[in-house]
C-alpha cells in the first residue's frame, strides 16, 4: 500500500477555526478522500484478492492470454507487505504455488533459451513482487520450503534469511508441494490452479497421481521412485519418512520394508506448459 506523507496528511486534516473559512471545508474534504483511498487500497490487497490474483494469473498464462495486468498488479507497492502479513498457511501456500508455476510459464514463454542454463534460470531475480525482486528459487526454497538451502536435500536452512522472507515463508514445510510445482521439464508434476479452500485435497490428489510412476522390482527387491525424493530427502523425513509415505499412498506394504530405494532418471526436456 502506498504511504501518504505525514506532512501532507497532517495539513489536509488540520482545521482552522475561523468563521466561514473555506480552508476548513477543503482540508476536511481532502482528508476524507485520502482516508477513503487508504481504506480502498487495504481492501484491494486482502488475502482473497491476492489468492484470486495468483489463480487468474496462472490460468491466463496457461491459456496464452495477456498477463500484463497481473504482472503490473503484482509489482505494485504494498503487495510484498501484504504477502508478509498473511496468517493462513493454506492461503500462503496457494498463492506461492500458483505464482511459481505462473512465472515459470511466463518467463519461458518470452524466452525459451533461458532453459538452456537451468541453474541460472532458477537463480535469476526476474520476478517483481511489490518493491522486491525474487527468483524462482526464492519462492520455492525460501518461501515454500522455509528458507531451505537448495543443495542440502532439506537438511539445512539459511543462517540469515531476510526479515521479509522469515515473515512471508511457510511456518512448516509441506512435502506435498514438490508434487505441485512445475519447473518446465517433462518429469515435473502437472500444473493445476490451487485454491486455499481445497488445498489439502488438491495436494493429496497431486501426490497420488505423481506417485503412480513408482514401481517395484520384486526379483531384485527394489523400489523405484521419482528423483524428487532424493533431492529433497529431508523434506520427506529421510528414508523412514519416504517409506511411510509410500505405505500411506498404498505403493508398498509391510512386505517391502527391506527393499532398497532406487531413483528414476529425471527428464529435463522442456515441455509445453500451456493448455
Amino acid at each position: 500500500m502506498k504511504q501518504i506523507p505525514a506532512k501532507i496528511l497532517s495539513n489536509c486534516l488540520s482545521v482552522i477555526y475561523q468563521p466561514n473559512n473555506r480552508k476548513m471545508v477543503i482540508r476536511g474534504f481532502c482528508g476524507l478522500i485520502l482516508l477513503l483511498n487508504m481504506t480502498f487500497t487495504i481492501a484491494q490487497i486482502s488475502p482473497d484478492y491476492l489468492e484470486k490474483l495468483s489463480i487468474d494469473f496462472l490460468k491466463s498464462a496457461r491459456r496464452e492470454q495477456s498477463t500484463l495486468s497481473f504482472i503490473t498488479s503484482l509489482s505494485k507497492e504494498g503487495i510484498d507487505s501484504s504477502l508478509m502479513s498473511l496468517e493462513d498457511e493454506h492461503v500462503k501456500a496457494t498463492i506461492w504455488i500458483n505464482l511459481y508455476n505462473a512465472f515459470v510459464i511466463e518467463l519461458l514463454k518470452n524466452n525459451k533459451s533461458l532453459y538452456d542454463h537451468r541453474s541460472k534460470f532458477f537463480k535469476s531475480k526476474l520476478i517483481r513482487i511489490g518493491k522486491r525482486t525474487l527468483s524462482l528459487n526464492d519462492i520455492e526454497h525460501g518461501l515454500l520450503r522455509k528458507s531451505s538451502i537448495w543443495w542440502s536435500q532439506g537438511y539445512l536452512t539459511k543462517l540469515f534469511p531476510s526479515s521479509w522472507e522469515k515473515k512471508s515463508r511457510m511456518r512448516k514445510v509441506d512435502w506435498r508441494i514438490h508434487f505441485a510445482l512445475n519447473c518446465g521439464a517433462i518429469s515435473c508434476p502437472p500444473i493445476a490452479a490451487y485454491n486455499s479452500s481445497s488445498l489439502n485435497q488438491q495436494l493429496r490428489l497431486a501426490t497420488k497421481n505423481y506417485l503412480q510412476q513408482c514401481s517395484i522390482n520384486t526379483s531384485k527387491k527394489e523400489i523405484w521412485m521419482p528423483k524428487l525424493f532424493f533431492w529433497y530427502k529431508g523434506d520427506f523425513g529421510g528414508k523412514k519418512g519416504i517409506m511411510h509415505i509410500l505405505k500411506e499412498y498404498k505403493i508398498i506394504d509391510q512386505s517391502h520394508k527391506d527393499y532398497k530405494i532406487r531413483y528414476l532418471d529425471y527428464d529435463w526436456t522442456l515441455t509445453s506448459l500451456t493448455e
